[in-house]
């Protein structure tokens, strides 16, 4: 068996399949009856009014399948499809140096439309260090705003020039956020740069800095006292930092986190992007988190509130601790639903809670040591919590 494919200008593509073909042996009086194809024309010209040649018009048709045929606009930018079927269809419009146009539902056997094509635009300026020395090689990051979003269309190019210029084209008219980074420099951001149909937008010299610092100090909500022994982190980790950073001397614990010392100081340095966000956690306060800190801030002082206590050790019937047992956490206030594991001493805790009416139950999730922990009938504790206050919870279970 065969199938038979016929195709002519200004018909819609007809298949017959079953065709019969036997050796030695001619077979004839085959019909294929030809359907009229519907018409869908037009004229692409740019946004002032000229026609664009060779721009490359497809037509996705769903009525009979899937189908996607391809046109180019002529010198005149006109364009035609005369085999589609009978339902609408979409129309996707591409032409170098224009913004894709996407037209949906397009009617056939209609008039003739107009597609206008906008020109795209560009962005160009120069990167120093801070010494006004040109930066030989840097990348440059245009991403655009789409309403509350930072969206990246475009990829990240990398340029080289001794005189530290760029010059970025290819970009669909908008507003964008322009990151500017190097190795072993930090990132700096041009905020709200608008790209025009058909422009360059030079934007103001760059500088970047060897590595970003921050430096703040943590006190007490309530006394303004500082705070000794909160935990700081980066959030982002690693990632947030230069690759290659000053010499750190060996055992000088993570970059990205850092325990606060009498004065409640703390102090980040190295810092390869222009804003961070922070973690603040100390055992007898409630976690603090501060986003949009930015690179180069030498002032930040941070308030954290005090928190609440529940801690507790669990033992058997006989007063045995139980090491490495599961102990969960709910209640209270979104986002305070934790797990903790108790010690060898059977100790475990709960820090930093707000206010509010807690809900402790030991688990029967197994111990530390991979001995699986029988409880029976797994105790549950409801506790009340208030600012500054520590409530502790024997807790004996049969195992």
């Amino acid at each position: 068996d065969h199938t038979l494919i016929c195709s002519v200008s200004g018909y819609l593509i007809i298949e017959r399949s079953g065709v019969v073909v036997s050796e030695g042996r001619n077979t004839a009086n085959i019909e294929l009856q030809m359907v009229k194809g519907a018409v869908l024309e037009g004229q692409v010209l740019s946004m002032d009014g000229n026609p664009i040649e060779g721009a490359r018009i497809t037509a996705i048709d769903t009525s009979e399948g899937l189908r996607k045929l391809n046109r180019s606009t002529d010198l005149t930018g006109y364009f035609q499809f005369d085999n589609l079927g009978r339902y609408p269809v979409d129309l996707v419009v591409e032409k170098g140096g224009f913004a894709d146009v996407r037209l949906f539902e397009q009617p056939v056997d209609q008039q003739p439309i107009v597609v206008r094509l906008e020109a795209l635009g560009g962005i160009r300026g120069t990167v120093i260090q801070e010494s006004g020395t040109p930066l030989r090689a840097f990348s440059v990051s245009p991403r655009i705003i789409e309403g509350d979003r930072e969206v990246t269309r475009v990829p990240s190019r990398t340029f080289q020039s001794d005189e530290g210029r760029y010059d970025y084209d290819g970009l669909q008219p908008g507003t964008y956020n322009v990151l500017v980074g190097a190795p072993g420099f930090a990132q700096d951001v041009i905020e709200n740069v608008v790209v025009r149909s058909n422009r360059w937008v030079d934007l103001p010299t760059v500088v970047l800095g060897q590595g970003g610092r921050v430096l703040g100090r943590i006190i007490d909500a309530s006394t303004g006292q500082s705070v000794a022994g909160a935990k700081v982190t980066v959030a982002g980790g690693n990632r947030s930092f230069l690759t290659s950073t000053t010499f750190r001397p060996p055992g000088a614990g993570r970059r990205d986190q850092m325990l606060t010392g009498a004065d409640g100081y703390f102090e980040f340095i190295g810092l390869a992007v222009p804003t961070i966000s922070l973690k603040v956690e100390h055992r007898a306060y409630i976690t603090e988190s501060v986003d949009g800190v930015l690179s180069g801030t030498a002032d930040l002082v941070i308030a954290i509130g005090a928190g609440g206590i529940i801690e507790g050790r669990v033992s058997d019937l006989d007063g045995n601790f139980l090491a490495g047992t599961q102990v969960l956490l709910s209640g209270g206030v979104k986002g305070t639903d934790a797990r903790s594991q108790t010690d060898r001493k059977g100790f475990f805790t709960f820090p930093g809670l707000p206010s509010g009416i807690y809900v402790v139950r030991v688990t029967n999730f197994g111990r530390g040591d991979g001995t699986p922990t029988n409880i029976k009938n797994a105790p549950t504790f409801e506790v009340r919590v208030e600012a500054g206050t520590t409530e502790f919870l024997e807790v004996e279970i049969e195992v």
